[in-house]
């Protein structure tokens, strides 16, 4: 299998980082000086899902090796599952998000550099769906960094709290 080693490398990322997010809501539960939003309940709760997400999707592709599947395929129905998730999970959080989005509790630049990660990974899974080829690993890991890099920020601007400028 193309990419084995980084694809195992970028689920012990996505499980880290799923569990950092859990200790980062016990500590913040615990600190007894202000009470966790709601919002940011759900952005840890979607870094977590993203993590274990990626996790999932970044083993599957590693079960195809040694079987009668052709790599095309493999990359085909694993972008095609990763990209049905990821719509689906970016649909539920989008629901959500709009009313904090609306109240300025969420920052619209970052919502837009989210949204932008969300369309890149999105249309690397598409690509591999559309038309596998000889770079359908390259764009699969690619997508799933895409997907990481959403954790990261949401874990930013919930844990660390960045103060706006000014």
């Amino acid at each position: 299998m193309e990419h084995e080693n980084l694809l195992l490398t970028l689920a012990q990322i996505a499980v880290t980082l799923a569990a950092l997010s859990g200790v980062a809501g016990m500590l913040g539960a615990r600190s007894g000086g202000t009470r966790i939003a709601a919002f940011e309940l759900l952005l840890l709760r979607n870094v977590a899902l993203i993590g274990m997400t990626v996790a999932v999707f970044a083993t599957l592709p590693v079960t195809f090796q040694g079987s009668e599947i052709r790599p095309f395929a493999a990359w085909r129905l694993c972008s095609g599952l990763a990209s049905s998730c990821w719509l689906v999970g970016y649909g539920l959080f989008f629901r959500r998000a709009v009313t904090p989005l609306r109240s300025g509790e969420f920052a619209p630049r970052v919502f837009l550099l989210g949204l932008a990660f969300n369309v890149a990974g999105v249309v690397l899974l598409a690509w591999n769906v559309v038309a596998p080829s000889p770079s359908s690993a390259q764009r699969y890991v690619l997508a799933l960094m895409c997907a990481l890099a959403l954790a990261g920020i949401n874990f930013v601007i919930t844990v660390l709290r960045p103060s706006p400028p000014g």
